[in-house]
């Protein structure tokens, strides 16, 4: 429901919502406790906080949920 209805998910440690979501998100941001752009305002939200700092930033394309291998524990 999370991810048909909002703009911006955290999957925090929930194992369900980082597959659900991810598969569905048209942006990541984070991959140990990712936060995925649901729909067009959100991914809009998520670019312009990245615009807005001065931090280096790695842009890749990929297929989502993309994650490595520090994740919380356990997924719940």
């Amino acid at each position: 429901m999370m991810a048909s209805s909002a703009d911006i998910v955290t999957a925090c440690a929930s194992g369900p919502v980082r597959e659900i979501a991810g598969k569905r998100a048209l942006l990541q941001a984070g991959v140990s406790v990712p936060v995925f752009a649901m729909t067009k305002n959100g991914k809009d939200l998520i670019m312009e906080k990245i615009r807005q700092s001065d931090s280096p930033v790695l842009f890749k394309t990929t297929r989502l949920p993309a994650l490595n291998e520090e994740q919380p524990e356990p997924l719940v």
